[in-house]
């Protein structure tokens, strides 16, 4: 089985620039060291999509997407990881060379990429329910109170976690295991019902 080396997967992180990248999907103002702009990810009209490029990442708070210039290309050209890097390669112009590796590397390998998958959707949960829950409203307060504005929480990706079984239900309907919710440090080794 063939895969990017890794030497090439760096060439083209360190060739990507996301501004001009978004741009070329999304039109964008500059607001301060940010561009803002209309989500691609879904409709709406006060503009919540936000790049920064002296991060290299972009993130809507609306819907919660965000990432670097790999997972906006993973997201709005529907590829994965390989499709992206080779889609960035050929975008800036960049050579990459690719390696044969056993296949227990590669299952070593998608099972790293599957547990990073699950992590930031709970990431995107907690947050949602930071901000969009009647739950996350004392959460919400105890922050202001201590003097953290909205957008330092969601820089920082602050989110608040409810308790119960909803996230976990939910991570084994879309084919994530007890195994990988335990190993990513969301399940508890004694909870029988996924619970979070």
């Amino acid at each position: 089985m063939a895969r990017i080396k890794d030497t090439s997967v760096e060439a083209v992180k360190a060739a990507t620039e996301i501004l001009p990248l978004v741009e070329d999907y999304v039109r964008l103002r500059k607001t301060g060291g940010t561009y803002k702009g209309l989500c691609p990810f879904h409709q709406e009209r006060t503009p919540s999509f936000i790049v920064t490029p002296a991060r290299g990442t972009f993130k809507c708070f609306g819907c919660g997407e965000g990432g670097d210039a790999i997972a906006f290309v993973e997201k709005l050209e529907q590829v994965d990881f390989v499709g992206a890097i080779e889609f960035l390669a050929q975008r800036f112009n960049i050579e990459i060379e690719y390696e044969e590796i056993s296949p227990e590397a590669a299952r070593k390998r998608e099972r790293g990429k599957r547990l990073e998958q699950l992590l930031e959707r709970a990431t995107v949960f907690y947050e949602r329910m930071l901000w969009e829950s009647d739950a996350g409203a004392f959460a919400r307060e105890y922050l202001a109170g201590r003097g953290l504005g909205e957008d330092v929480c969601k820089a920082f990706r602050l989110g608040y976690a409810p308790g119960g079984p909803t996230l976990g239900r939910r991570a084994l309907q879309e084919g994530y295991t007890q195994e990988e919710l335990l190993t990513a440090g969301q399940l508890e080794d004694d909870d029988d019902d996924a619970s979070f």
